[in-house]
């Protein structure tokens, strides 16, 4: 998800690089909006499913050095989809995978790292 884009917009940062957000749950104008005014590279919002962007990235025989990933932690078939695109060629050999938000709500923790639920 990109919500806002600034989290797109601070990945940037690390140098002369590509960013590609994808977004599915809304129209995408909000993040659109930031990355016009503030990008100083090239960025691009695919506003898509998850899946069908990556598909599409794939056909395109596109590459990345690292890929974010924020998933539904509750959909195991398609977070199996996701990380056998990412696995099978999207990610380059020595590239990194970061999963966000994958453990469950009803997962336990060590009391040092606190409750999986958000403070309401």
């Amino acid at each position: 998800g990109t919500f806002t884009g600034f989290g797109a917009l601070a990945a940037q940062q690390a140098g002369d690089i590509e960013v590609v957000a994808i977004d599915d749950y809304r129209d995408g104008r909000d993040a659109e909006a930031v990355f016009h005014k503030h990008a100083k590279r090239t960025t691009s919002l695919m506003v898509d499913g998850g899946l069908s962007a990556l598909r599409r990235l794939q056909l395109e025989g596109r590459e990345f050095d690292m890929v974010f990933v924020d998933i539904d932690p509750t959909n195991l078939e398609e977070m199996s989809q996701v990380w056998e695109m990412l696995v099978g060629g999207l990610v380059r050999l020595g590239g990194a995978i970061v999963i966000d938000n994958v453990a469950p709500t009803e997962a336990t923790w060590p009391p040092y790292l606190g409750s999986a639920v958000p403070p309401e």
